[in-house]
């Protein structure tokens, strides 16, 4: 397998997209949320790329990332006013 450090930005997001954004979508159960999550998550890679010699595992890594990226988005939705079961706007 090739070295990952090795690899661009964009060629690793190319690579691992797919799997990530499915992970995504299945945490947030929304196409939407899914890319703007699956997005955040590859911003959040290229901004720690100074990590990557100490990460043993790339793929587990790059999962931890997503998950903490989409429990982060929940967390944001549910706070929003309107966003809880139950809420109209008629009310």
């Amino acid at each position: 397998m090739q070295d990952i450090e090795a690899l661009s930005d964009h060629a690793v997001a190319a690579r691992y997209f797919r799997r990530v954004h499915s992970f995504c979508r299945s945490l947030l159960r929304d196409d939407s949320e899914a890319d703007d999550a699956s997005q955040e998550v590859f911003l959040t890679v290229s901004r720690r790329r100074d990590e990557l010699p100490a990460v043993r595992r790339f793929v587990p890594w790059l999962f931890k990332i997503a998950l903490l990226t989409c429990l982060h988005l929940r967390r944001q939705r549910d706070r929003l006013p309107g966003t809880l079961s139950g809420d109209t706007e008629d009310a």
